[in-house]
């Protein structure tokens, strides 16, 4: 199986390489975190599936900056924010229902390509698979789905921009491509 530990999505464009989002499991396995990586981005509203959950309103203008989601155990989610407020807990669906390929659960849009961060760099002594999203221009966004699949692919058959995670029993696969430019947004779903 072709999985990942630490994952970070970038795009390159004329104005250079940009970072979106990241990818990291827990040592133990149990704990897989995903967010933007843009420390100053706000998210005042989350999706889920057509309702909006205003955090802002609920939880004030500083605990919705630069918030992450994290699956424990394969069962369960917060979505947190930098300042440890957790602004949404819930159960998860992490098994395709029979006959699927997978069980959506994330949803991502970055903002335009030309206000996200350049790329800094990795930091010294971590292993980091990147994916970078090539021919996405400045007026481009970037959508990332994470979604809950059977199992990866073999190696060398995956699509080129799908990265998966192995966390415990599960198979996590992120899946990005370029979208038009937009306010950056984050949704969830929760089947079953």
């Amino acid at each position: 199986m072709n999985t990942h530990r630490d994952i970070k999505i970038c795009t390159k464009s004329s104005s250079g390489l940009r970072d979106i989002l990241f990818a990291h499991v827990s040592p133990n396995g149990r704990r897989v975190t995903f967010g933007f990586t843009d420390k100053a981005f706000v998210v005042p509203n989350v999706f889920f599936d057509s309702e909006h959950v205003h955090l802002e309103k609920i939880h004030g203008a500083q605990s919705v900056r630069n918030p992450h989601f994290t699956l424990h155990d394969g069962t369960h989610f917060h979505l947190k924010s930098t300042n440890g407020t957790v602004l949404l807990e819930g159960l998860v669906w992490s098994s395709p229902a029979p006959g699927e390929e997978c069980s959506p659960w994330l949803r991502f849009v970055s903002n335009p390509v030309s206000h996200l961060k350049q790329f800094k760099g990795i930091p010294h002594g971590r292993q980091v698979d990147m994916m970078i999203l090539q021919g996405a221009s400045d007026d481009h966004s970037i959508a990332i789905d994470v979604d809950f699949v059977s199992e990866a692919p073999s190696a060398g058959s995956a699509k080129p921009y799908h990265r998966y995670i192995a966390a415990g029993q599960i198979t996590i696969r992120l899946a990005a491509r370029a979208v038009p430019a937009q306010e950056a947004t984050l949704g969830y779903k929760i089947l079953g």
